[in-house]
């Protein structure tokens, strides 16, 4: 069953079940889950309270068994939802717990009416999220300097962040071909 976050109900419990199932995770095998570092746990603590009063944070689990296999929390701004962190289940990867937690908030959103776009926030070539939505927005940084940088640092500095850029896309992409070919998959 998917069980919604209602606005009556205690927000730090779902926040403590999301970050224990995150935590039982790569993300907490990585050291990226949010409640590797009091820092990032207290952040989101601090902003989904917020939200949470606002009526502007959707929250949903995936239950099996009386637990979360999944959960996924997102923002609300104007008329769009932005899906911002998701956890679920390893070992019940086969029955694809986050796929199917997607799915019945695309439905939930479509059925609320208030919500016209639903972004992902998923990089670019995402090997779940590229399956499920083809449509792209396009998103762009922008440098800028104060103009006391002179001009040459501040191209050296773009060129910088281009290069890195460009390198992490290349690491990942061999990251999850290696990932795929350990598992068996395509190449």
């Amino acid at each position: 069953t998917v069980e919604t976050l209602s606005p009556d109900d205690d927000l730090g419990v779902w926040l403590d079940q999301f970050y224990a199932l995150e935590m039982a995770g790569w993300k907490g095998r990585a050291g990226t889950a949010l409640a590797c570092k009091d820092e990032w746990s207290g952040f989101f603590d601090d902003a989904l309270s917020l939200n949470h009063e606002r009526g502007d944070i959707f929250f949903w689990r995936l239950m099996g068994e009386g637990k979360p296999v999944a959960m996924l929390f997102a923002l609300k701004r104007g008329r769009r939802a932005y899906l911002c962190k998701i956890a679920h289940d390893e070992e019940l990867s086969r029955f694809s717990p986050g796929a199917l937690i997607i799915f019945d908030v695309m439905r939930s959103f479509a059925e609320r009416g208030d919500i016209d776009m639903i972004d992902s926030c998923a990089m670019p070539d995402h090997p779940m999220i590229e399956h499920i939505w083809r449509d792209r927005i396009s998103v762009h940084d922008v440098m800028v300097t104060t103009g006391k940088t002179p001009g040459w640092l501040f191209q050296l500095m773009v060129a910088h962040e281009q290069n890195w850029r460009a390198g992490r896309a290349q690491i990942k992409k061999i990251y999850l071909k290696l990932k795929a070919l350990i598992a068996g998959g395509k190449k």
